[in-house]
């Protein structure tokens, strides 16, 4: 920005010139001329606006080597500094340095609506509690009305997709946006992850690319997704080149080493998995975020593989982490993955209810943000516990304390879905689970329950058809759901195939538990010695 003035000396004239930054406020360029009447002034001008031009060569190269502030609406320039400082951390994958700023932002321009909507976006990337999330989206929607037209949009979709969870409305918002920016890069990067929730893997791909072709500002997140979505059309080398383009264009972004352990996850890679997580941690991945979720997906991955001692030890350790830092709901968790464990693995089904009833009394779901209580993984817990009383109850709670927005997610199906397992209701589970799946983006955490459901009722075929699928696409997802179900299911397709007179299938079924789990625990090696003796039963090897 250029200011000047004029002004009286004596008889004569000063005339000054300035050049600003207007990122931070410095005074790049200061020339002054003089005059000795007034018809000096014209030259003078010349003679300052030739000196200006002299020095502002420089000043632009400088002023092209800091970093540009973004385009949103503010009345203050301070904030509009602090929100483009935490949009550039969050893109380098600092989070916890995102919040801090991007609070800092609202708390100087409380109308800020956009840097509202971006710590929303922000807490959500990085898996903080839903209850602050839905607040910041809401102040983002009650500001929109003074807004233009596309920040608008913006503020409308962000709220429609994390508060009302009304993907048609957050897709049509996105859209709307779209005609008036066609290559809006934000538009198009959350358009493809509604999709994505759709199961409109296609369209998500062909968006996710255009992402990456219309600016370097969204390039991390279109990667993040893109591979994700080609995973789940089956083109697993084109999702492993995505990744590898992801690598060549931002080798050291901390997003990379998630994106990789989810793709080594999904193809059953656990050696990758353990490496890219522990790179992952290295690189301080969000702070608070890195460490939860390398906790979370390492004792995930050492419990598929059976070694449940090293993965309770990890979640007994986080589970005191999150206990000091006020974080009750992410410390209850910890104990429903334990007590889910107990009950999946070591038949400890009394254990496992008596376990969440005593974190139920450390950690009472009174005392948390009604949008931060764990109702669906706690009325899951006690269905798989055999405890459908109590998930009943919780279930009931869930209804009459949690507002209907709050509820309308794909997991109301999942969790009634177990609910009525656990009733004995399989073919009611079985219309749950099927509308799971039409609703969530992941595969394999679908296909394990609703294939559970069909072999309940006694229809074997569809059952072996879905458990089969569920364990062999490729899935990013896949830690979710692995780690309890695959032991299992692999047991179990090994029995169906061999019911049917499918020796050999069956064979590799319980060699690939035995694979699994080489190196398990020694209280699930039982398990691994029956797979190893069927198989020498089945293809009538002698057995010592």
């Amino acid at each position: 920005m250029v200011a000047g003035e004029i002004g009286t000396l004596g008889a004569g004239y000063v005339l000054s010139a300035r050049l600003i930054s207007v990122a931070d406020g410095a005074e790049l360029v200061a020339l002054r001329e003089t005059a000795d009447d007034e018809s000096g002034i014209i030259p003078a001008v010349d003679r300052l606006s030739a000196g200006l031009r002299e020095r502002i060569g420089e000043s632009f190269r400088s002023i092209r080597r800091s970093e540009p502030l973004e385009r949103v609406s503010t009345g203050s320039l301070e904030a509009l500094r602090l929100y483009s400082r935490g949009q550039s951390a969050e893109d380098t994958g600092d989070y916890d340095r995102a919040i801090q700023l991007l609070e800092e932002a609202v708390a100087l321009d409380t109308s800020f609506a956009m840097a509202y909507r971006k710590l929303s976006v922000v807490l959500s990337n990085s898996g903080q509690p839903e209850s602050r999330v839905d607040e910041a989206a809401t102040r983002a929607f009650a500001r929109r009305e003074r807004l233009p037209p596309v920040e608008r949009h913006l503020a409308e979709a962000w709220y429609y997709d994390e508060v009302e969870n009304d993907r048609l409305k957050t897709a049509a918002a996105y859209r709307s946006l779209l005609e008036i920016d066609p290559e809006h890069e934000t538009a198009l990067n959350n358009l493809a992850v509604a999709l994505v929730g759709m199961r409109r893997w296609a369209e998500a791909e062909e968006l996710y690319k255009r992402a990456l072709m219309a600016s370097d500002s969204t390039v991390w997140q279109a990667f993040f997704g893109l591979a994700p979505a080609q995973f789940a059309q089956g083109d697993t080398a084109a999702a492993l080149a995505t990744i590898d383009a992801f690598a060549t264009k931002l080798p050291n972004h901390p997003e990379l080493h998630f994106v990789r352990a989810g793709a080594a996850a999904g193809m059953l890679d656990y050696p990758a998995t353990f490496a890219h997580l522990d790179s992952m941690r290295a690189a301080g991945r969000g702070g608070v975020t890195a460490e939860r979720d390398w906790a979370l997906w390492t004792a995930r991955s050492h419990a598929a593989l059976g070694r449940l001692a090293q993965a309770e030890q990890i979640s007994r350790r986080r589970e005191m982490v999150e206990r000091e830092r006020g974080d009750s709901d992410e410390a209850l968790l910890q104990v429903i993955e334990r007590a889910s464990w107990a009950a999946q693995f070591r038949g400890q089904r009394d254990g496992a209810v008596a376990m969440l009833d005593s974190a139920l009394a450390r950690y009472p779901l009174t005392e948390m943000p009604v949008a931060d209580r764990p109702y669906h993984e706690l009325i899951r817990a006690y269905a798989r516990s055999g405890s459908a009383d109590r998930a009943r109850r919780l279930y009931e709670e869930w209804q009459r304390d949690v507002p209907a927005n709050l509820r309308a997610t794909a997991s109301q199906y999942l969790t009634r879905g177990y609910l009525a397992l656990s009733e004995g209701q399989p073919a009611a589970a079985a219309d749950e689970f099927g509308s799971y799946y039409d609703e969530v983006s992941c595969t394999a955490c679908a296909l394990y329950p609703l294939g559970q459901a069909y072999d309940l009722l006694g229809d074997a075929d569809s059952a072996l058809a879905v458990l089969s699928r569920g364990l062999d696409l490729p899935d990013p997802s896949r830690y979710n759901t692995d780690p309890l179900w695959r032991a299992t299911t692999l047991i179990r397709v090994g029995e169906l195939h061999e019911a049917m007179g499918e020796n050999e299938l069956a064979v590799q079924r319980y060699s690939d538990l035995a694979e699994l789990w080489r190196d398990a625990d020694p209280e699930l090696q039982l398990i691994v010695q029956d797979m190893r003796a069927r198989i020498a039963r089945l293809v009538g090897e002698p057995r010592g």
